[in-house]
């Protein structure tokens, strides 16, 4: 009977000690972004964050900080006609490398795109559409490159219409500037 409660006890150790490593975010994923207003008094929308590979509300986020986040885009009307993206944090910002109205295409630049080539980071991207790839810079010295792969206007928001854009990314955590993918 000894011998088995010993060896429960190591089992048990076993188990205990084999823990997931969550703690890293994935290096690569899709997302879709979206440029939906939410609140009541004080109105927000919902950023992405590369490095905790997560969505976080532009306002109040609890110390997470959105990477980038997304603008509708107005006529004088006020009607929603696209979407752009804002790097949320000084010395971050965005630079498009390629765009094609074949996704094909866009899509086979994106996989082959392996060292940042970017001349000038901006805060603003242009008005997103499908086909585009861009770098992006985080406010961690941290490269990003992401694939514009669709882009919907949508309705019946809180406010207004608003903008969802699928994008496909990877992002390179150790600073370099080699998309090791």
């Amino acid at each position: 009977m000894y011998r088995l409660y010993q060896i429960l006890f190591v089992f048990l150790l076993f188990f205990a000690s084999c823990e997931d490593n969550n703690d890293v975010p994935d290096a690569k994923g899709n997302i879709t972004i979206s440029s939906e207003i939410f609140g009541t008094n004080l109105y927000y929308v919902n950023g992405y964050s590369f490095e905790e590979d997560k969505f976080v509300p532009s306002l109040n986020s609890g110390g997470s900080v959105p990477d980038i986040i997304p603008v509708n885009v107005l006529l004088v009307s006020g009607d929603v006609t696209g979407m752009i993206l804002s790097a949320s944090e000084d010395g971050s910002g965005l630079y498009k490398n390629f765009e094609s109205s074949n996704i094909k295409e866009a899509e086979g630049f994106f996989n082959n795109y392996r060292m940042v080539d970017a001349a000038n980071f901006t805060s603003l991207s242009d008005t997103l559409e499908t086909g585009q790839v861009y770098t992006f810079k985080t406010y961690k010295d941290n490269y990003v490159k992401f694939l514009v792969e669709d882009v919907r206007l949508m309705s019946g928001s809180l406010l207004k219409d608003y903008v969802e854009a699928d994008i496909k990314y990877y992002i390179q955590r150790d600073g370099s500037q080699e998309f090791d993918e």
